[in-house]
């Protein structure tokens, strides 16, 4: 008797399960626009894999990213954009130019992306403290690749989370370690791993 009503309770579930499901709402499925004009907006920081010896302290920047572009279709995006690279120093503060082509593989709600990127910096900032005073009087040229996620909000506007690699080259670094002694001046170039959020639209 008590096999029976187990049974017979299995089958009711069963039953109300299928029955709930098939007359669930499902979100509604969104495509992501695949032409014209888009813009991103977004937060990266770079964790700075090179060894600065004249600042001990630098451990990498953040960065503050603008881009405008054209979407050519869902494969293609062709833009143009600036960076604003801080570090607590001000020393190595630059602001990156770049042209990125970019490329998502889906239009769907969830769309994995690439992003490979060529570009010049420009010096911004320098630094003195102490004894010493670190300034960039020659900028140069940097590149990075990344990969991420696009999340749609709708049609027209969504999120972002992205991993990648940016080089950094500066041709000519000031470095002065004390009043009285001549400047050296040095090429340096960086390696970093970003990791960023940011906003499409």
């Amino acid at each position: 008797m008590m096999k029976k009503i187990l049974l017979l309770v299995l089958i009711c579930l069963t039953m109300g399960t299928t029955y709930a499901a098939s007359n669930m709402k499902l979100p509604p499925h969104i495509e992501y626009r695949n032409y014209g004009v888009y813009g991103i907006l977004d937060y990266t920081h770079y964790f700075t894999l090179t060894e600065v010896d004249f600042l001990p302290e630098f451990s990498g920047f953040n960065a503050w990213n603008a881009v405008l572009g054209f979407q050519i279709r869902k494969e293609t995006a062709i833009g143009l954009g600036f960076t604003y690279l801080s570090e607590p120093s001000g020393g190595l503060t630059q602001v990156p130019v770049f042209v990125e082509l970019r490329s998502h593989l889906t239009r769907d709600r969830l769309s994995p992306f690439t992003v490979l990127s060529v570009g010049y910096s420009f010096p911004t900032g320098s630094y003195s403290g102490g004894q010493q005073a670190v300034s960039i009087e020659t900028g140069g040229v940097n590149f990075g690749l990344s990969a991420g996620a696009r999340f749609a909000i709708n049609r027209n506007l969504g999120v972002n989370l992205h991993v990648g690699y940016k080089m950094l080259s500066m041709r000519d670094v000031r470095v002065n370690d004390a009043p009285l002694t001549p400047a050296s001046d040095e090429a340096l170039l960086l390696h970093n791993i970003t990791v960023g959020v940011g906003i499409n639209f």
